[in-house]
C-alpha cells in the first residue's frame, strides 16, 4: 500500500503520464516539490529534456533555478521566488541555458498553490 502522503503526487503523474498519452503532452514543464527545502524538482517531461538536453540525473533534486545562469536577470529570479511561494499564477521570461551551458530565452509560467507545482518552460 502506498504511503497516503504520496497519494496526491501519484495521482497527478497518472494526469500527466495520461495527458501525454493522449497527445496533450506536448509542452516542456517540471515539477516541483513545494514541501521540501528548496523545492526540488521531481520530474521532467520528455519534450523538456528534448529542448535542454538535461537528463534526469542531471535535474532530478535539484532546485527550479538549476537551469538559471550568470545572465539570468537578478530581480526576474527574485520575482519567479515570490511567484513560485505565492499563490497566484504568473510568468515571466528568464534567460536560461541548456546542459550544454547555450543560452536561451525561457517564458516560464507558474502555476502554485498545491504541495506539487507545475513548472512549464
Amino acid at each position: 500500500e502506498v504511503d497516503g502522503r504520496f497519494a496526491p503526487l501519484l495521482e497527478m503523474f497518472h494526469e500527466v503520464f495520461s495527458a501525454e498519452r493522449a497527445g496533450l503532452g506536448e509542452a516542456p514543464f517540471l515539477i516541483l516539490d513545494m514541501s521540501s527545502n528548496g523545492s526540488p524538482v521531481i520530474f521532467a517531461s520528455g519534450v523538456f529534456k528534448d529542448l535542454t538536453r538535461y537528463e534526469d540525473e542531471d535535474i532530478l533534486g535539484q532546485p527550479w533555478f538549476c537551469i538559471c545562469g550568470n545572465d539570468s536577470d537578478v530581480d526576474d529570479m527574485r520575482q519567479m521566488e515570490k511567484t513560485i511561494y505565492g499563490s497566484e499564477e504568473a510568468g515571466s521570461c528568464i534567460i536560461c541555458y541548456t546542459m550544454e551551458g547555450d543560452e536561451f530565452w525561457n517564458h516560464i509560467h507558474i502555476m502554485p498553490g498545491a504541495p506539487h507545482m507545475l513548472f512549464t518552460c
